[in-house]
């Protein structure tokens, strides 16, 4: 913090001040000051021993919010009805708390990790981080769970029928089809 202080002494003219924090703590413009409200006393003495003092306040505050870092957007193919498991990096860094640990949340109220569960469609993933002093920062990203693996079509193995006339014949088979997110189709 910079600050200015002078002293006047109607005989001695301009005389230098000593500033102070706490009991014995001398400070100067350009000095380093802790978070919270530090009390600057400055006191200035004259030749002739006389001492004049005037106090100000230099309040530090932390007002930034962390810093939060995630991953990109995502998109992910599904291996079942449920979606996905999609992985995903989150992490928060606060210039006076330093390292936070970010929570994530899809929907209003939904807490997710990595190596979770993603239902199908696009779910947009807020990460936010607090520091001590109230701050709150957030970044967001989409883990795509898409369904692009076509249906697994089952039919018998190749059989030769016997013609029961000029048109051919009769032959029955069956079929069947299984997807991943689907079921039976």
């Amino acid at each position: 913090a910079t600050f200015t202080a002078g002293a006047l002494d109607i005989v001695d003219g301009p005389v230098s001040p000593v500033c102070i924090i706490g009991p014995d703590h001398t400070v100067h413009s350009g000095d380093v000051f802790p978070l919270g409200a530090n009390l600057v006393t400055c006191s200035a003495t004259d030749k002739h021993g006389n001492t004049g003092s005037n106090a100000f306040t230099i309040t530090v505050e932390d007002t930034t919010p962390p810093a939060v870092t995630v991953s990109g957007d995502t998109k992910v193919e599904a291996t079942g009805p449920n979606g996905a498991v999609a992985t995903f990096t989150a992490s928060a860094l606060d210039i006076v708390d330093g390292p936070v640990s970010p929570v994530c949340i899809i929907g209003p109220d939904h807490t997710v990790h990595t190596g979770d569960v993603f239902p199908l469609g696009a779910n947009l993933v807020t990460c936010s981080a607090t520091d001590t002093h109230g701050n709150t920062g957030s970044n967001s990203f989409t883990i795509t769970v898409e369904d692009t693996t076509p249906p697994e079509v089952t039919v018998p193995a190749d059989k030769k029928v016997e013609a029961t006339g000029p048109d051919g014949a009769v032959a029955t088979f069956t079929a069947s089809a299984l997807d991943i997110v689907d079921g039976p189709v």
